[in-house]
């Protein structure tokens, strides 16, 4: 999938590690859910798709990925306790091993 300019210029302009994590995490999304629009929101990258989306956005040591409400991320958070999140975000950081599985039950739930 090509990304709109103003998103390739988001990713591209990580001058770090979080650039790969970010093209990971934005990879699972596509192979998963094909039929996404990828837009900016909120100046980050934002994954639609039906009345669902997630988004992504690096920070200081990684990469978060938002999505469309706190049940979407509940059975992550019980399974992966050592990973850091919010309300409805998970929060990476660059060294996590990102447990496949479980992200795309959360891809699965946000995007439909």
């Amino acid at each position: 999938m090509t990304f709109p300019k103003d998103v390739n210029s988001y990713i591209e302009n990580i001058s770090d590690e979080r650039k790969d994590l970010l093209k990971t995490l934005s990879k699972l999304i596509i192979e998963n859910h094909p039929e996404v629009e990828v837009v900016m929101s909120y100046k980050i990258p934002t994954f639609n798709s039906g009345s669902g989306w997630v988004a992504l956005g690096y920070r200081k040591d990684g990469v978060s990925m938002y999505t469309n409400g706190p049940e979407n991320i509940e059975k992550f958070k019980l399974k992966n306790p050592h990973i850091k999140s919010g309300k409805g975000s998970l929060k990476f950081k660059v060294n996590d091993v990102l447990p496949i599985y479980d992200l795309k039950e959360v891809l699965m739930r946000a995007l439909t």
